[in-house]
């Protein structure tokens, strides 16, 4: 499926999100080339790990916001995220981590 790369944005309660029009004039969020690997790799039955994902970002293949997504998404750790090298830049504020008894069931402690 081919998008026109246009600068839209969909709210979603109180985050905003980027949007596409598609071919056919349908707004649709972008598409994640990581996930759409994934998914074939799974139809295909053949093998696509983290590891993997990581040297395809490094031959330019996927974009950092696209890795970025998939780590959000998949769940990986705050802390975890924060000591990745590729995410490093980027500064990471956690309410846990600032106001931690608002936090039920977490750790206070910062691990970067």
């Amino acid at each position: 499926m081919t998008t026109k790369k246009a600068k839209h944005w969909a709210t979603l309660g109180r985050h905003k999100y980027a949007v596409e029009i598609d071919a056919q004039g349908v707004v649709r969020f972008p598409r994640n080339r990581i996930i759409d690997d994934l998914v074939e790799a799974a139809r295909n039955a053949s093998k696509l790990d983290l590891n993997m994902i990581i040297m395809r970002y490094h031959d330019g293949k996927y974009t950092y916001e696209e890795l970025k997504q998939l780590y959000l998404n998949i769940g990986y750790s705050v802390s975890g995220i924060a000591e990745l090298s590729f995410f490093q830049h980027q500064a990471m504020r956690c309410c846990c981590w600032e106001k931690p008894k608002k936090c039920a069931n977490t750790s206070s402690e910062r691990t970067s």
